[in-house]
């Protein structure tokens, strides 16, 4: 039986988009205590960060990236001031 779209490509696009509000993304992307203590606990700042980055996108927009897939600019600038990595690693 074939799938029922529920969404069209306008409104999935519109509902797993990034705030473009900074505010909002701190808020999103703010990790906690245990966040911080989890991802340090990880090997090389590459690991950290990467771990870092997941964890925020599984909450919000609520999936993991994909293969090809690089992570959204501010997002990933906002994790790695959090953790004190470079974000070229």
């Amino acid at each position: 039986m074939p799938r029922r779209e529920l969404l069209t490509s306008s409104e999935r696009l519109e509902l797993l988009a990034f705030p473009t509000d900074e505010g909002e993304l701190i808020r999103l992307y703010t990790l906690t205590k245990a966040d911080l203590a989890f991802a340090r606990q990880h090997r090389g700042d590459h690991n950290r960060l990467g771990i870092a980055v997941l964890m925020s996108y599984l909450r919000y927009p609520g999936r993991v990236l994909a293969g090809d897939e690089r992570p959204h600019g501010p997002v990933l600038d906002i994790v790695a001031g959090q953790l004190g990595i470079r974000v070229d690693v």
